[in-house]
């Protein structure tokens, strides 16, 4: 059994005084000190590594159709069809809505919060023939070798 008044953790944030004050929380003491992984991470804030899937140009086409380009250079089409927008999607049956679509961190989103995941746009316009996805109908399985969605879940709970 761990007692937890012996515990001591360690908080970190970028933007702490150097100085190491002990408090508690909880009953517990706490011991706030910057994390040494951290150290010049003031310089690099603001920056975002860029992945070959991040939307970087996005038009809309009309008829619930859009360009897209990718940050590395591949091009091609979208549609999101009104099969597709039931559940949290059904703002988008709207077109006025629809076409309100904008990229935010190389994620297209919409100003209610909805957005479409580039990763699986990215790799359905690369392996369709004609650089077209249809929002919501994988035509081709994820890369061999790549875990589901359910899988990294169920890896990441405890036993």
């Amino acid at each position: 059994m761990i007692n937890l008044n012996q515990v001591v953790f360690q908080i970190d944030h970028v933007n702490r005084p150097q100085e190491v004050k002990p408090t508690h929380v909880c009953g517990v003491r706490v011991k706030l000190a910057p994390h040494k992984d951290l150290e010049g991470a003031e310089a690099n804030q603001g920056e975002k590594k860029s992945m070959d899937w991040d939307v970087v140009a996005l038009e809309h086409q009309g008829q619930r159709l859009f360009s897209v380009r990718f940050a590395d250079g591949l091009k091609g089409t979208f549609r999101v069809p009104p099969s597709f927008c039931s559940g949290v999607f059904a703002p988008l049956l709207d077109d006025d809505i629809l076409a309100q679509a904008t990229v935010a961190d190389g994620v297209v989103t919409w100003p209610n919060g909805l957005d479409l995941a580039p990763d699986t746009m990215h790799q359905e316009i690369a392996r369709s023939p004609d650089r077209h996805y249809e929002v919501g109908t994988r035509k081709h399985p994820p890369a061999a070798g790549a875990p589901s969605a359910q899988t990294r879940v169920s890896e990441d709970l405890p036993q």
